[in-house]
């Protein structure tokens, strides 16, 4: 009866969150600028305020006879709340993409303290290339926005960008990341991160293929890669599918999350999306930017945390196909959806007593007497104890260390691991001088 009861529960909270994903979270509209183009698209007050300007980016090598790119342009309006320069991150919609698919991207990143840029990439014509398109407009997008015609040049940070891309966009993405004179810090694809820029089963729906592969990337910088909740056309599922990306960055030590979305197709991430699912991704999109290109390391809580927004994690995240994340030292799961549900907490041990801060202590009274080590952890744990350059041995508070000593600095330290096995990240640790 007990277990009956949790699957109902779990089923209601599924239905809840779902619910608030298709409908939205229904909150006060955002006033844009008056000379916001893309007024169709809605605005909310979370994604914070926000100035645009249009812009014509040129191309820089004229693909399918394109001479130019339709470009937004859009930076915080608060400069107070973010002074000095600002990083820029450069925003690629999908197959012939409009400037303002994305823009539920665009300004959630400008009225949270980045410059962006979004743009029309013209489909290609009878002996041009979708991809080739792509490529070009990102590699104009950077180069464009570290000279003059950059209309908030004096406030972008062009030495700290980052890439983001939808559908066939995140291919480009995917593979342009490692281009050195784009100088990319950071990437974030929207269904989804690959491997391979071309072939791959993971990839968009009008990416992906059963076929032979091509194209494979190079990791460079840490990526986060969204997925919808769907298999490719023609290939059948697999509970790892959506993970062909990530595991490529991970086997060169590269951070990356991958995020296999509950409900998602692929039109929910460009302009077909709900307000909560534009809340969602616009979420772990921030928090992925300010780990990696403010370096803020407690933005990995935020990554790993069990509920967002109000929601459960795990009710967030696909049954069908599973996520993955990598931040190293930190996590390392390809199934984060049963990883959230674990303990992966790690114990921290306090100290009670003993001496500590070089403090002097006689050599006689350490032989006769003993010095007494006191430490307690903060929740159920057993611990391991190390004096000086010795191994790691199994102890009990209060440690007493009765011994002969030579004279000058010792430390003693004490690591604690808790009942799920995770054991404590940094050792506590007391330092003392033995004298006379």
């Amino acid at each position: 009866m007990i277990r009956r009861g949790l699957c109902v529960a779990a089923g209601v909270i599924f239905a809840v969150v779902l619910t608030w994903l298709v409908v939205g979270q229904g909150t006060a509209a955002a006033k844009p600028p008056a000379n916001e183009p893309c007024s169709n698209e809605p605005s909310f007050d979370w994604q914070g305020e926000w100035e645009t300007r249009e812009r014509k980016i040129p191309s820089l090598t004229n693909p399918d006879g394109i001479n130019s790119y339709n470009a937004i342009v859009r930076s915080p309006r608060n400069l107070i709340a973010f002074p000095n320069k600002r990083p820029v991150v450069f925003i690629q919609t999908g197959s012939g993409g409009g400037k303002c698919v994305l823009s539920w991207l665009a300004r959630d990143l400008a009225g949270h303290g980045y410059i962006t840029v979004t743009w029309t990439t013209p489909k290609r014509k009878k002996n041009g290339s979708d991809f080739g398109n792509a490529a070009d407009s990102i590699r104009s997008a950077v180069s464009w926005s570290r000279g003059p015609s950059n209309p908030f040049l004096e406030i972008s940070d062009t030495d700290k960008i980052a890439l983001a891309g939808f559908g066939l966009g995140a291919n480009a993405v995917s593979l342009l990341q490692a281009e050195s004179p784009l100088g990319t810090d950071a990437a974030i694809a929207l269904d989804n991160l690959v491997r391979y820029a071309a072939g791959d089963v993971g990839a968009g729906t009008t990416s992906c293929s059963s076929g032979a592969p091509s194209f494979e990337v190079t990791p460079a910088v840490p990526a986060l890669g969204f997925a919808r909740d769907a298999t490719c056309k023609n290939v059948p599922p697999t509970l790892t599918q959506k993970l062909q990306g990530f595991l490529k960055w991970r086997s060169v030590s590269q951070p990356s999350m991958e995020l296999a979305m509950a409900g998602f197709t692929h039109g929910d991430f460009g302009a077909d999306g709900s307000e909560g699912q534009h809340r969602l991704l616009s979420y772990y999109s921030e928090t992925w930017l300010k780990r990696w290109l403010f370096g803020r390391k407690p933005a990995n809580d935020e990554l790993l945390a069990k509920s967002v927004l109000g929601f459960p994690t795990q009710a967030l995240l696909s049954t069908s196909f599973r996520s993955g994340a990598y931040l190293p030292g930190v996590a390392d799961t390809e199934d984060f959806r049963d990883y959230i549900q674990r303990d992966n907490t790690k114990p921290v041990t306090t100290k009670s007593g003993g001496p500590d801060h070089g403090k002097r202590v006689n050599a006689k009274q350490v032989r006769k007497k003993g010095i007494q080590f006191r430490f307690r952890a903060d929740e159920p744990s057993t611990f391991e104890c190390r004096l000086d350059g010795a191994k790691w041995s199994s102890c009990k508070p209060p440690k007493k260390v009765k011994r002969r000593l030579g004279k000058g600095r010792h430390t003693f330290r004490v690591r604690a691991t808790d009942t799920a096995g995770n054991r404590e990240a940094k050792p506590v640790r007391w330092d003392f001088r033995v004298v006379g």
